[in-house]
């Protein structure tokens, strides 16, 4: 990995960050308080097929240090700078995992079952909205929003699904790109259904554009009482279920 860093419009002599590595998947850079830092991961077989065999690096400019931030990763990495912290986030062990690049703390977001092919996608609009965005199961996209105050994640909500999941048909998402337009979460992908016919395959796919409501839905689907423990001038309990069918955290109800 070679680096070049421009000043008063000159472009300095390339420098190398890292030499005799593994097969590199991924690279970004982003400021942190130890200057610029290339983020990186390279795969330990150099077979991009096996999974759990990526190593997750930092090198920070200003030292000109490289640090192993963790080990084993199941995906590649996406960098983000989240509210003025520089952050990089991935899979391990089935969790998605987030580590502070000033300090690195790495804390776990939450277990995701997110289609490894796709991986996943962190974006933000710019003016303070963040979210993770993944494909689950092949058939559901699945979004996370960050709460700029706590800055801990909401849990996943479901913010769009494969029309084609039927009981004849195999469905799947893939490509999957996310941006915030206009203020808005707006998705793009490959929605595919494959059709089995005798010993043949039939596959057709639309490439899909969807603008996520930016609204919380919550419902109240189920109410359980237990009547038998009813006592006249006593307080009872009730068991309400709600489901959130939009595509924003509801927060604290």
């Amino acid at each position: 990995i070679m680096m070049s860093t421009c000043e008063n419009g000159t472009w300095s002599q390339p420098k190398a960050v890292s030499e005799k590595l593994n097969t590199v998947q991924n690279l970004n850079l982003v400021d942190t308080a130890r200057g610029t830092a290339v983020v990186y991961t390279t795969d330990s077989d150099c077979d991009l097929t096996t999974l759990n065999d990526k190593t997750l690096y930092c090198y920070y400019s200003k030292t000109g240090t490289t640090v192993e931030i963790d080990s084993n990763l199941e995906t590649t990495v996406d960098v983000a700078e989240i509210v003025n912290s520089p952050v990089a986030i991935w899979k391990k062990d089935g969790v998605l995992k987030q580590c502070n690049l000033n300090t690195e703390v790495i804390k776990e977001i939450c277990n995701a079952n997110l289609d490894t092919a796709s991986d996943f996608k962190l974006v933000s609009d710019g003016n303070g909205s963040y979210a993770i965005v993944y494909v689950e199961d092949k058939t559901n996209v699945r979004a996370m929003y960050l709460d700029a105050e706590t800055l801990i994640w909401s849990v996943p909500v479901t913010v769009a699904t494969s029309k084609h999941n039927t009981e004849n048909a195999e469905a799947a998402i893939s490509n999957l790109e996310a941006e915030y337009v206009n203020g808005n979460l707006t998705l793009v992908y490959h929605d595919t259904k494959v059709v089995k016919a005798g010993e043949e395959y039939a596959e057709t796919s639309n490439m899909v554009t969807t603008v996520v409501s930016s609204t919380a839905k919550p419902v109240i689907n189920n109410v359980v009482v237990d009547y038998n423990n009813i006592v006249p001038g006593k307080t009872t309990t009730a068991k309400v279920t709600v489901e959130n069918t939009g595509a924003m955290a509801t927060g604290n109800l």
